[in-house]
């Protein structure tokens, strides 16, 4: 996959399990601190020209449903500028 990260500054991703909350983790940290971890130099070099700040993680069950842990979901919480909302 090539996902264009520079055309907008929102992404969406489809479903609601642990990947889902792991592509959002990634979009939203900063490269920085992605540089500690085990990511692809070219994943790295593609998030570091990332214009996203906003993701929606959309999924077709409501959030009692969703599939990754409160551990995931509050290391979401505790990125700088990053809020949360459900619908």
């Amino acid at each position: 996959l090539n996902p264009d990260l520079t055309s907008s500054d929102t992404a969406v991703v489809v479903g609601n399990g642990n990947v889902a909350i792991d592509i959002a983790r990634i979009l939203l940290r900063p490269v920085d601190e992605l540089r500690k971890t085990d990511l692809a130099d070219y994943a790295l070099d593609a998030l570091s020209r990332s214009t996203i700040k906003r993701v929606h993680i959309v999924g077709r069950r409501g959030p009692a449903q969703a599939a990754w842990t409160t551990a995931e979901l509050r290391e979401v919480t505790r990125l700088e500028g990053v809020g949360v909302a459900t619908r």
